[in-house]
């Protein structure tokens, strides 16, 4: 199968995904643990997807496949830190760069940084 299949099988599943962990809402005992993680993995999945689709030629990526990766993997590891990190305290809250830890992760690291890198590759 072709790079172009490949990531429309991976858009299609994440889909399905991001569907079922809605839909996991209305479980008796409400959302299960393991939704969260499923959640970030298939954000990140789709987005890498919607790139790859734009960028292959011939079916190949090429030299942007190490980049792509790279995004994913920042997505997932960045989601999951402000997911799992302790809540900030008005007592003594931790600052980077003028914001919130977890607000930081995810403006600066999730949404700017890819911002920079990507044009770059």
């Amino acid at each position: 199968m072709r790079l172009n299949g490949w990531a429309v099988t991976i858009l299609c599943v994440s889909v399905a995904a991001v569907g079922a962990v809605y839909a996991s809402a209305w479980l008796p005992d409400g959302v299960p643990p393991v939704a969260a993680p499923v959640m970030i993995v298939a954000i990140a999945s789709m987005m890498v997807a919607v790139m790859v689709q734009g960028a292959a030629r011939h079916g190949r990526v090429g030299r942007l496949a190490w980049p792509f990766a790279g995004v994913w993997l920042l997505l997932v590891v960045g989601f999951l830190a402000a997911l799992y990190l302790p809540a900030e305290t008005a007592a003594a809250p931790s600052l980077w760069l003028g914001l919130p830890r977890r607000a930081a992760i995810v403006l600066y690291g999730i949404g700017v940084l890819p911002l920079i890198v990507m044009p770059i590759a």
